[in-house]
C-alpha cells in the first residue's frame, strides 16, 4: 500500500524550491535534470534538504496514480534516484526520506515486477545518502521471501548481491530466503545461495540443516505418491546430495543430520532398490562433511540384509571398495558382514559373497585374521559333513595382503582332510573320496605368500597322494582291459608323467590284451614298459597256442632281461606242437638254436638254422624230399658265398631261392620268418617285402 505524503504546512518554501517540487511532480525529469538548481553546490545553496524530500515525495506520489503509463511512471521513479542521489551532504534529502523512497519503490516493485529502481536506490552513490540497514532489512525480509517462492531468481541475486556488497547483509534475511526457495523447490536459487564462487553470505548451518530435513520428508511424501515417475525422485535425491555438500565457504549441515541423512537414504534404497544416493553421501568430494563411522556401518549392515534377502551382493562390495576418500566400514562391520555370509552360504551353498570378502585388501576395509580363520574351520567342518570342499580350498589360498589363516590352522585342515580322505577311499566312496584327495593335493601344492603346512606333514601327504593315485591307475588300467577299452589305456601311457603300474598290474592288461588278440596294443604299449619274464611267457604260450606268430615275434623283440628263458621257449614249443601249429614251432625252435648256441652273428645263425632242418628231416621220405633236397643246395651255395666274403648277397639270395622252394610247407615258413626277422636288416626285409609282396 503506498503511504500518502504528510502535509508539511510549517515550511515555507521559496520560488526556486517550489518549481523543483512542481517539476518533480509533473515527472520532467530532463528539466531537473539540466537545472541548475543541482548541477553543482552553489546553484543548490537556495535548495533546503526539506525541498529536496518534497521532490523525492511528490514524485513517487505522483507515480502511484493509476492513470499514468508505464513510461510516465519510471519518469517519476527516475525523478525520485535522481534526487536521492545528489552528492552533497548539504543538499541531499533526509535519511528517513530516503529509506521512505526505498519502501515505495519496493511496494510498487512487488505490483508491476520492475525492480530497477529498487536497484538503483540500493545502488546510489558512494557520496550519496544511502538507505539504512534497517530500511534494507525490512524490505528484504518481504521482498526476498516473496521472491524466492516465486522463483524471481535474478531479483534474488541482484539484491543479495547489492545488499551484500554495500552493507552488511542480515544472516537471518539469508537463511529465511534460503528455507523459502527450499519450501518451494526453487532449486536455482538455493543452490545460487550455496554457490562458492557467488560473493554472498552463505546460509548458516541450522539453514542448512533445516533445509535437507524439509527435503528429505519431501522426498518421502513423494514416493507415498502413486504418480511420482523415478526421475521425479531422483531429482529431489540429488538436491539433498548437493544440499550436504560443502568446501572451506561453506558449513555443511550438521554431523547429526548427514547422518541422518544417510540414514533416509539407505531407508529409500531398501524400499526402491536405488542405492546411488548413499554412494554419493558415502564419497562426497573435497572437504564435505564425512558420516560417521557408526553410520556407515550401519549402511553396511542394511546392504547386507538386502543382499541376504536378494542374493544380489553387488552393492555391499561397493560400499567396501570406495575410493579413498570416501568414508568405509571399518573391519569390524567388515567381519560382522562375513559372518552373516558365512552363515548364510552355509545354508544355500552360496559362497562366492563370503570367498570374495576374505580376498579384500585394503588394511582399513578387509576382515580380520580372526575372522577368516573362523570362517576357514568353519567350512572345513561343515565340508567333512556335506564334502564340498570348493569354499575351503579358496578361504585356503588366500595369499597375502588378503587376511589369511596362522600355519597352525592349516596343519588341522591339512590332517583333517587327508584323514577323511583315507577314510573315504577304505570305504570305497570313490567320488566323495577324490573331492577330498583334490583338496589335499592343492593345499600341499601351496606357496608363499599363501598360508602353507609345516613340512613334514606335507611330506606325508604327499606319500599318500602318491599312494593312492598309483592305486587308482592299478584300479582303473584293469578296468579298462576288462572292457577292452584300449584306446584309452594307450592315451594312459602315452602321457609323459604316466604312472607305471608294477608288474603284476601289467601282466593282467597284457594278458587281457591278449585274450582279445590285441597284439597291436601290446606292442605299442611295449615302447613305454615291457612285461616282465613271467609275463612274457605267459603271452608266449597263449601265442603258440593260438598260432599267432606275430605275437611270438613281438615277445622275441623284447629286451633280454624280459625274454622268456629256454625253459619257457620248449613248453611253448610243446604248446605248439599240441596244436599243429608246425609254423611257429619252426619259429620257436629258430630261437632255441639261437639260445642253446649262443650264435650272435646273423649269417651263421641263419647257417645253423638250415642245417637243423637238414638235420631233422629224412631225405626221400616223402612229399617234402624235393624241398630237402633244394635246402642242402641253398645252404651249400649259402656256405661258398660267406666263404667268399659275400654275407650279405649271400643271405638274400638263400632268403630268396627259400621262398621260391617252401610253398606251403609251415616248417620252412617257420624258418624263413625267423631267418627274416633276426638276420637281415630292415631295409632287406622290406626289399624281400616287396620282391615277394609280403
Amino acid at each position: 500500500m503506498i503511504i500518502m505524503p504528510e502535509i508539511i504546512t510549517e515550511i515555507k518554501f521559496t520560488k526556486n524550491e517550489k518549481r523543483l517540487i512542481d517539476l518533480a511532480k509533473r515527472g520532467l525529469i530532463r528539466t531537473i535534470a539540466s537545472s541548475q538548481y543541482i548541477k553543482s553546490p552553489l546553484n543548490m545553496t537556495a535548495i533546503r534538504p526539506e525541498a529536496i524530500d518534497a521532490a523525492i515525495e511528490a514524485a513517487y506520489t505522483k507515480a502511484s496514480q493509476e492513470a499514468l503509463t508505464e513510461e510516465e511512471v519510471n519518469k517519476q521513479w527516475e525523478i525520485v534516484v535522481l534526487l536521492c542521489n545528489i552528492p552533497w551532504k548539504r543538499h541531499q534529502p533526509t535519511q528517513t526520506m530516503v529509506d521512505k523512497a526505498l519502501e515505495q519503490a519496493t511496494l510498487a516493485a512487488q505490483k508491476t515486477n520492475n525492480w530497477n529502481f529498487v536497484f538503483a536506490l540500493l545502488s546510489l552513490s558512494s557520496s550519496a545518502c544511502k538507505p539504512s540497514q534497517f530500511a534494507i532489512d525490512k524490505i528484504l525480509d518481504s521482498t526476498l521471501t516473496a521472491a524466492a517462492q516465486l522463483n524471481y531468481r535474478e531479483i534474488v541475486l541482484k539484491l543479495l548481491n547489492l545488499t551484500d556488497s554495500k552493507n552488511k547483509l542480515n544472516q537471518n534475511t539469508v537463511d529465511k530466503v534460503f528455507a523459502a526457495a527450499v519450501q518451494t523447490q526453487n532449486w536455482d536459487i538455493v543452490f545460487d545461495l550455496l554457490n562458492p564462487m557467488k560473493p554472498l553470505r552463505k546460509p548458516s548451518q541450522s539453514a542448512i540443516d533445516a533445509a535437507i530435513k524439509l527435503s528429505y520428508k519431501a522426498a518421502w511424501e513423494a514416493v507415498q505418491q502413486e504418480d511420482t515417475s523415478e526421475e521425479e525422485l531422483d531429482s529431489l535425491w540429488q538436491n539433498i546430495v548437493k544440499l550436504c555438500s560443502s568446501d572451506k565457504e561453506l558449513p555443511g549441515p550438521s554431523l547429526h543430520v548427514f547422518d541422518k541423512t544417510l540414514d533416509q537414504a539407505t531407508l529409500f534404497a531398501r524400499r526402491t532398490g536405488n542405492w546411488t544416493f548413499v554412494f554419493d553421501l558415502s564419497n562426497l568430494p573435497g572437504s564435505s562433511r564425512k558420516p560417521s563411522q557408526f553410520s556407515i556401518n550401519e549402511v553396511l549392515d542394511a546392504a547386507t540384509d538386502v543382499a541376504l534377502r536378494t542374493n544380489d551382493w553387488n552393492n555391499v562390495f561397493k560400499l567396501l571398495n570406495l575410493p579413498g576418500s570416501a568414508s568405509k566400514p571399518n573391519q569390524q562391520a567388515v567381519d560382522r558382514v562375513l559372518y552373516r555370509a558365512f552363515e548364510a552360504a552355509a545354508r544355500t551353498q552360496n559362497w562366492k559373497p563370503v570367498i570374495e570378502l576374505a580376498c579384500l585388501t585394503s588394511p582399513s576395509q578387509q576382515p580380520s585374521v580372526e575372522a577368516v580363520t573362523k570362517a576357514l574351520s568353519s567350512a572345513t567342518e561343515l565340508a567333512a559333513k556335506n564334502h564340498n570342499w570348493h569354499p575351503v580350498i579358496a578361504l585356503a589360498s588366500l595369499e597375502a595382503p588378503a587376511s589369511q589363516a596362522n600355519q597352525g590352522t592349516m596343519n588341522k585342515i591339512l590332517d583333517l582332510v587327508l584323514r577323511k580322505a583315507s577314510r573315504y577311499e577304505l570305504m570305497g566312496k570313490k567320488e566323495i573320496a577324490t573331492r577330498a584327495w583334490e583338496t589335499v593335493s592343492l593345499i600341499v601344492s601351496l606357496k608363499p605368500p599363501a598360508t602353507t603346512a609345516e613340512q613334514k606333514l606335507v611330506n606325508h601327504a604327499v606319500d599318500e597322494l602318491d599312494k593312492v593315485n598309483r592305486m587308482r591307475v592299478n584300479e582303473r588300467l584293469i578296468n579298462l582291459a576288462n572292457c577292452g577299452a584300449w584306446d584309452e589305456i594307450l592315451a594312459h601311457f602315452n602321457l609323459d608323467t604316466c604312472i607305471i603300474p608294477p608288474p603284476r598290474i601289467m601282466g593282467e592288461v597284457f594278458r587281457h590284451a591278449v585274450c582279445q588278440n590285441r597284439w597291436d596294443v601290446i606292442e605299442k604299449i611295449c615302447g613305454v614298459v615291457q612285461p616282465d619274464r613271467r609275463t612274457a611267457a605267459d603271452l608266449l604260450n597263449i601265442a603258440a597256442r593260438e598260432g599267432t606268430i606275430d605275437g611270438v615275434k613281438l615277445i622275441f623283440k623284447l629286451d633280454a632281461q624280459n625274454k622268456p628263458t629256454l625253459s619257457f621257449i620248449d613248453n611253448a614249443i610243446s604248446i605248439a606242437k599240441f596244436e599243429k601249429n608246425l609254423e611257429l614251432v619252426s619259429y620257436l625252435t629258430c630261437e632255441k638254436i639261437r639260445l642253446t648256441q649262443s650264435i650272435k652273428d646273423p649269417f651263421e645263425l641263419s647257417k645253423a638254422i638250415l642245417q637243423n632242418f637238414l638235420d631233422n628231416s629224412l631225405a626221400g621220405s616223402g612229399l617234402f624230399s624235393a624241398q630237402v633236397r633244394g635246402i642242402k643246395t641253398i645252404l651249400a651255395h649259402f656256405k661258398r658265398d660267406l666263404a667268399q666274403g659275400e654275407s650279405e648277397k649271400a643271405l638274400m639270395e638263400t632268403l630268396r631261392e627259400l621262398k621260391n622252394i617252401m610253398g606251403s610247407n609251415k616248417v620252412l615258413s617257420g624258418y624263413y620268418k625267423y631267418i627274416e626277422a633276426h638276420c637281415c636288416s630292415q631295409g632287406e626285409q622290406h626289399h624281400l617285402g616287396a620282391e615277394f609282396n609280403i
